[in-house]
């Protein structure tokens, strides 16, 4: 069973393999390093990401992080994504929600969607 909720964020931390992927996603869409990494950033503050946490453990609130940036900013970088692995912190009420969550449901997956503009 998977849970969905949106939310707003009121600020991001990057993981750290993002250069690796901007520079990745540079290439393949033949935009500067630097053009991409602000329409990431503008995507992910005005809230077009997807957030996932899987195989989260209960007992210690642990999770593998991964976050989506879907990026729609660009003609060139329509229905791009960028996918970034861990490194993303989790919140305080995120982490309850979550082994709230799985003390109810028994599963290891929980997903958070945040789609809105």
């Amino acid at each position: 069973m998977i849970y969905r909720e949106s939310f707003k964020a009121t600020s991001i931390s990057l993981p750290s393999n993002l250069t690796e992927r901007l520079q990745e996603l540079s290439a393949s869409v033949g935009e500067p390093v630097a053009t991409v990494q602000r329409q990431v950033i503008r995507a992910a503050y005005r809230g077009r990401w997807t957030w996932e946490v899987l195989g989260a453990e209960a007992s210690s609130g642990e999770a593998s992080e991964r976050c989506v940036v879907r990026l729609s900013l660009s003609p060139r970088l329509t229905d791009q994504t960028l996918e970034l692995r861990g490194a993303v912190p989790l919140s305080t009420w995120y982490r309850a929600a979550l082994i709230k969550f799985l003390a109810l449901h028994d599963s290891g997956n929980l997903t958070i969607w945040n789609l809105g503009g």
